[in-house]
């Protein structure tokens, strides 16, 4: 976030300096506002152009084994472009390197899933997923399993045939 703060910065000093260049090239020609007008427009541009990119940029950068499975996208109201487009402000991912399974529970695979957010550090919880069964639970402290490796407890969610995590993780 620092380097956004800062390339931010950097980008009105960039665009007041063209301004200011213009400005003397058209030999006063242009008004003296237009010079933190252009400079505001250029950090406004930086930040537009930061928002919508970061999920090309950040999924770039994500080893072939790592999967993105599910992105979000929403309007806000204090980025009011966002209504016309919403921008990607999270994702799913998942580490496919990383599966584990058990021989003595054929079906079920744990996994990490990844989240990343926009100008956050990325987070990771470990999930199971039944794969015969098309349902999934959350590893949590406390879960139990018995002497073949298979959880008692777990708080199993239905998953639909398409669900794009269910395919990632069991094909």
């Amino acid at each position: 976030m620092l380097i956004d703060f800062i390339a931010t910065i950097a980008a009105g000093f960039v665009g007041a300096g063209v301004a200011l260049l213009l400005r003397h090239l058209s030999r006063g020609a242009l008004p003296r506002a237009f010079i933190p007008i252009v400079a505001g427009l250029s950090m406004l541009g930086l930040t537009i152009w930061s928002e919508y990119s970061w999920f090309g940029r950040t999924a770039g950068t994500l080893p072939p084994e790592v999967v993105v499975v599910s992105s979000h996208s929403e309007p806000s109201w204090y980025r009011p472009w966002t209504y016309a487009e919403p921008f990607v402000s999270r994702f799913m991912a998942i580490d496919r390197a990383a599966i584990r399974t058990n021989e003595s529970v054929p079906g079920q695979r744990m996994a990490e899933v990844l989240i990343f957010r926009h100008r956050e550090p990325p987070s990771k919880f470990p999930l199971l997923v039944d794969c015969t069964g098309m349902r999934r639970a959350d590893i949590v402290d406390g879960m139990t399993f018995d002497d073949a490796g298979a959880v008692i407890d777990a708080d199993w969610r239905e998953m639909p045939a398409d669900d794009p995590l269910l395919g990632a993780i069991c094909s």
